[in-house]
């Protein structure tokens, strides 16, 4: 999870992808869909902080990242065809 996508500290958006031919976009909605499906939109969060963004390419180089395993994600909107979603944060259950 890119750290400039929190909304505020309970609210995560993930934007539209522009190129969807992207190394790892298949794969990242296949495991978003299936999180929702078997785990009741739960996941679990990495933290990234991108050193690099240009907005218009949407390329990202990562300065640092962190697991949060205090932290997960319920899943909350998922746009299979564009990427998109959005989720609310919340303390990990244990």
């Amino acid at each position: 999870m890119w750290q400039d996508h929190f909304v505020n500290r309970s609210e995560y958006r993930f934007p539209v992808i522009l190129d969807r031919s992207k190394l790892g976009f298949k794969e990242m909605i296949e495991n978003l869909r299936w999180a929702k499906e078997h785990c009741n939109g739960r996941v679990n969060i990495i933290i990234a902080r991108a050193a690099k963004h240009d907005p218009v390419t949407q390329e990202r180089v990562i300065a640092n990242c962190n697991p949060r395993p205090d932290l997960e994600m319920e899943i909350r909107y998922l746009d299979e065809a564009t990427g998109a979603y959005t989720g609310i944060i919340r303390p990990a259950v244990v």
